[in-house]
């Protein structure tokens, strides 16, 4: 898989390098760290990089988030770009806290690259991503027996998937609002334990408009609101829904601070209960970056 993306992004060179000097609008022009991302995170998706926490209010849990990711090289004309970008993220389930002391219970740790084409209102998308999944120490010590043993029945699971994700989305622009489709379909070349299966498929849609509330400090407030649906082989079969809604301090596709509501029906989203369900829900933050 890190072949094919060496090779893809090396095609991209030979491809779009020689025009990177032509100063007509239609051909491609070169840049090195583009300034903000050309495909934006799709906001429900569990699995995407971002930086905030969020607090379940069906129990004393709550998903802390950290990591990026970021465009390295884009070729781009007046309505056109490919983009080549790297991406390192994770999430930890946080079981419980002692003052400013958080007891970690699993982690999930993803990297790899994505190459993404933006053409006017279509985007695609291609991740390909090594994810692993870790019971850690707040696991171990919350156990009350002695000698002690893991808290997660049966320790934990060998949850590794290197996995490839092409996603396809479709923008409306309105005047008054700012919607989103997307779809997509995953495939893993290597996938633990046996019983995952390796396609996977998702699907969902994003609302947001700037035109309902007054700018803050000269800045945009967008409310949102994202719907996103996975169906994942375990080994059967089964939907996962995430639904959020909240609001965005700041320009959409820059940099800012979301406030938000969040609901999670159907697969656990931490690698090391994959076999569990999680129905929850609850508040949460988000800062985007650039």
């Amino acid at each position: 898989m890190l072949k094919l993306c060496c090779h893809i992004i090396l095609l991209s060179f030979i491809v779009f390098g020689n025009t990177s000097s032509q100063p007509d609008s239609s051909k491609f022009v070169f840049t090195f760290l583009p300034e903000k991302h050309q495909f934006r995170q799709l906001i429900a998706n569990p699995k995407e990089p971002t930086i905030g926490l969020w607090k379940f209010f069906t129990a004393e849990q709550m998903k802390v988030e950290i990591g990026s990711e970021l465009d390295l090289f884009s070729f781009h004309n007046n309505s056109s770009s490919l983009n080549i970008g790297i991406n390192f993220f994770g999430y930890a389930n946080v079981t419980g806290a002692n003052g400013l002391h958080l007891q970690i219970d699993a982690l999930d740790g993803f990297f790899g690259g994505n190459i993404s084409l933006i053409n006017r209102d279509l985007q695609y998308r291609l991740r390909l991503l090594h994810h692993s999944a870790h019971l850690v120490d707040g696991n171990w010590w919350a156990s009350k027996e002695w000698p002690r043993q893991w808290t997660k029945p049966g320790g934990p699971i060998p949850f590794t998937q290197d996995f490839g994700e092409l996603v396809f989305a479709k923008v409306f622009h309105r005047p008054f609002l700012y919607t989103r489709l997307y779809s997509g379909i995953s495939y893993a070349t290597f996938s633990r334990p046996a019983f995952l299966k390796r396609a996977s498929f998702l699907a969902g849609l994003e609302l947001h408009s700037n035109k309902i509330i007054d700018n803050l400090f000269e800045k945009e407030i967008n409310p949102f609101f994202a719907y996103h649906i996975s169906l994942v082989g375990i080994p059967k079969y089964t939907g996962s829904h995430q639904i959020k809604a909240g609001i965005k301090f700041g320009e959409w596709e820059r940099s800012g601070i979301n406030l938000y509501f969040a609901v999670n029906e159907g697969r656990n989203f931490f690698g090391e209960y994959v076999s569990e369900n999680l129905r929850t829900y609850g508040m949460g933050f988000a800062v985007d970056v650039p």
